[in-house]
């Protein structure tokens, strides 16, 4: 068990969709455009705009989507490459001592390509989202 975290895209916005994919976890249109264990930081980050977007500060953020704007891309991709992601602690969300090493690092990079392919994504007419499970 773990924190198990997703970006992806999806290539029909019907808010119906959407609820069948939450509730049944299938949906055609969802493509992969990011996959991370137990990086706390971006998860503490997203469920940060979660809440910011939603207004819900009760949910532990688990099997929740955020969708993600151009905008929100931006605010993480000047976060990410400052390396000013905040870690957060949770029972399955692993260390929170390794932002000192997170510039130059295989998340950095990671969460720099997930932003590239968010953007082209949105440029094609895509919407973006991150959902976690742990």
């Amino acid at each position: 068990m773990g924190l198990d975290q997703y970006g992806y895209m999806l290539t029909n916005n019907s808010e119906e969709k959407l609820a069948q994919y939450l509730k049944t976890g299938e949906m055609e249109e969802r493509i992969e455009i990011g996959y991370w264990r137990k990086h706390n930081a971006l998860h503490n980050w997203m469920h940060q705009k979660y809440v910011e977007k939603t207004g819900d500060t009760e949910s532990d953020f688990n099997c929740q989507s955020v969708q993600l704007t151009a905008e929100d891309l931006d605010e993480l991709y000047a976060e990410v490459v400052a390396g000013s992601l905040e870690p957060t602690t949770g029972f399955f969300f692993g260390s929170i001592d390794y932002m000192d090493s997170y510039i130059g690092s295989r998340n950095q990079d990671d969460d720099l390509k997930f932003i590239a392919d968010a953007k082209r994504g949105l440029e094609e007419g895509y919407e973006i989202y991150y959902s976690a499970w742990f």
